[in-house]
């Protein structure tokens, strides 16, 4: 568990799928986890902190509605730029891993993958 810009974020080991993490984060946190507020190196150090190169649900995703990516939180759509969100298409739903001493990436993976997850709380 770290905290970053007032908000706390979780890594869970157990396998879900997207929907599945999406409704687990809702029930018992805020939202699946939401880095519009991880802005910097010291965000992304912390938030390297509970990662691993497994990769793990997060709430980024293509709203079918608009065409564009959507924070599952509905807390605004901005994406800092370290993110480097890939090629999205429906069906695909975002993970983020890290490699060795990379810096966290995002991942485009089906929806129906069985994956870890990332949830947070807070304002």
């Amino acid at each position: 568990m770290v905290q970053i810009s007032g908000q706390t974020f979780m890594r869970f080991d157990q396998v879900m799928t997207w929907s599945s993490a999406l409704l687990y984060c809702r029930s018992h946190h805020t939202d699946l986890a939401d880095l519009q507020m991880v802005t910097d190196e010291t965000g992304k150090e912390a938030l390297r902190s509970i990662m691993s190169e497994t990769e793990a649900w997060i709430g980024l995703y293509l709203n079918a509605n608009s065409g564009s990516l959507s924070w599952s939180s509905d807390l605004g759509a901005s994406i800092p730029s370290w993110l480097q969100v890939p090629m999205m298409v429906r069906g695909l739903c975002t993970a983020l891993g890290i490699y060795m001493t990379y810096s966290p990436k995002v991942y485009s993976v089906n929806c129906s993958s069985l994956l870890p997850f990332f949830c947070f709380y807070g304002e």
